[in-house]
């Protein structure tokens, strides 16, 4: 059942790439200068769930020698913000203005690498501009994520990642304090320019997804007791009570009884995503 959450919430991402692509196609725009209409309600639709993504990011692929034109389109076409804002009901609030220049991860303006992957889109819609033109190829684990998605061509899920990354850069009007001790991943599938199997990346769009949500409902209520330990490839390890339709963050220094020893199973899970 985890595995069939995992293909839920990650096919959701699958499924914004292809409608960006479709879209695109059908409205003739210009690679890198898009802005997908109501990004919002794309991408937060489904926010009533228990658990799931809690952030969505589109990020275009600009070549050095589109920078300057990509960045003048930016700060004409930031009104997606406020319209988003808008749809809201939150037309009162104020997100500031974007970044007139793409500027990388520690802040500086100067990129030595052939492109940029600015943040151009956040779901849910941001209260505060400043993450928007964010290099993200400037960030080590965006950046080797980015260099095999475009090798493999299909959504790949990241190792945990550092929360402070996301949280320190960004505000939006979702948030759920009582998730934040969760471990997180990220989730990177690339948006191609055409549906032929030999199509260019144009972008990429990302989800950061918390474990709890491929392990929330997959228990009716009443069954209780079962331990997930989750071992990722780059070593990290953490642990899972699973209580009904809860699961319970056990941490990373978690270990099993060994009287259970042989009641343990072990699958792989989101075969997918390699």
């Amino acid at each position: 059942m985890s595995n069939k959450n995992a293909e839920d919430v990650l096919g959701k991402l699958i499924a914004i790439s292809e409608f960006i692509t479709s879209s695109t196609t059908g409205l003739q725009q210009t690679w890198p200068n898009v802005t997908v209409k109501n990004w919002d309600v794309l991408t937060t639709e489904d926010f009533e769930r228990t658990a799931g993504p809690e952030l969505y990011l589109f990020a275009p692929f600009v070549r050095n020698e589109e920078k300057k034109a990509w960045q003048e389109y930016a700060v004409t076409h930031q009104t997606w913000i406020r319209e988003d804002l808008f749809l809201r009901g939150m037309g009162d609030v104020d997100p500031g203005k974007i970044s007139e220049e793409v500027y990388a991860f520690n802040y500086d303006t100067e990129s030595f690498y052939d492109f940029s992957l600015p943040v151009w889109q956040v779901g849910p819609v941001p209260t505060n501009a400043d993450m928007i033109m964010l290099d993200l190829y400037t960030q080590a684990s965006f950046r080797r994520m980015v260099d095999d998605g475009l090798e493999v061509r299909h959504i790949l899920l990241s190792e945990v990642v550092d929360r402070t990354f996301f949280s320190d850069n960004i505000q939006t009007i979702e948030s759920d304090p009582s998730r934040d001790h969760h471990p997180r991943s990220f989730a990177a599938q690339p948006v191609f320019e055409t549906f032929f199997a030999d199509s260019q990346i144009s972008a990429f769009v990302f989800s950061v997804v918390p474990w709890d949500t491929y392990f929330t409902d997959i228990l009716p209520q009443g069954i209780e007791g079962f331990v997930v330990q989750v071992q990722d490839t780059c070593g990290s390890g953490f642990s899972y009570l699973l209580n009904g339709p809860e699961a319970v963050y056990l941490g990373e220094e978690y270990e099993q009884d060994a009287k259970f020893d042989y009641l343990v199973q072990t699958a792989d899970f989101a075969t997918f995503t390699r």
